[in-house]
């Protein structure tokens, strides 16, 4: 999207601001040429032949950024109204749904819906369209999740036994307030009538207790996913609910 800078310094000088894509940011256009970016500033002539600064400036969510000219602002399009705002930014609910899977999908569609918002289209088409992409997007999400979770989900589990840490069946989940994954597993488990032990890694003596048992089962304490659970003795990084089932099931 290419929209022209209008200013009285700048009448016949064809300049105008390209929006960014998803890994390049809005750039100045001369003429149809970019123009050197030189720490995050462009150089340009005024209608003098006068060389200027000018600086882009993001508007959060909206990809049409404004254009800094000394003291003055140029804004190239009406401001995006608080609930446009709301109806583009849903999508990234998903970051408190799942992790990094959540986040990925949830950056992509609120990036997609917020060009959408800037094309021009009606306003019905708008909100039909980028209500479209979102349910689309949360039918994906659920389709990688689930499918994430049947290959198994990400680590093998197998021989990280050591001794348990009550003595009755229990589990213990280690994981984080904000992690998606972290309340699934929780919500899962009470689902099956399980009431876990929840204990927040963000709190050092929980992360003391962990570690060691983690470490104890050759696991590396240096990066690892959450949740940590620990069934019964058996350690496991992130696994399938089966198998947290399972260990819970066979107490010793």
């Amino acid at each position: 999207m290419e929209i022209p800078i209008t200013h009285s310094r700048f009448e016949g000088q064809n300049l105008s601001v390209e929006t960014g894509g998803f890994f390049r940011g809005a750039r100045v256009l001369e003429h149809g040429n970019p123009v050197e970016k030189r720490k995050g500033r462009y150089t340009v002539r005024t209608n003098r032949g006068e060389r200027v600064l000018i600086q882009l400036k993001g508007n959060f969510l909206d990809p049409i950024p404004k254009v800094i000219f000394g003291n003055e602002t140029i804004v190239l399009a009406r401001p995006l109204t608080w609930y446009e705002y709301i109806w583009i930014g849903l999508p990234i609910l998903l970051v408190f749904a799942g992790g990094g899977i959540g986040a990925l999908v949830g950056v992509m569609v609120t990036y997609t819906s917020a060009r959408i918002f800037r094309s021009d289209r009606g306003a019905l088409a708008k909100y039909g369209i980028t209500a479209l992409i979102s349910v689309v997007a949360v039918v994906a999400f659920v389709i990688l999740v689930l499918g994430v979770e049947q290959m198994g989900v990400f680590h093998d589990n197998t021989h990280n036994i050591i001794e348990a840490s009550y003595d009755k069946p229990y589990v213990v989940v280690y994981g984080r307030d904000s992690c998606g994954w972290t309340q699934k597993y929780l919500s899962d488990l009470r689902n099956e009538g399980i009431e876990a032990i929840y204990k927040s890694v963000d709190n050092e003596e929980v992360c003391d207790e962990l570690e060691p048992r983690m470490e104890k089962t050759g696991l590396d304490t240096r990066s690892y996913y959450l949740p940590v659970i620990d069934a019964n003795g058996q350690i496991f990084i992130r696994p399938a609910l089966n198998e947290v089932l399972e260990a819970y099931k066979h107490y010793e």
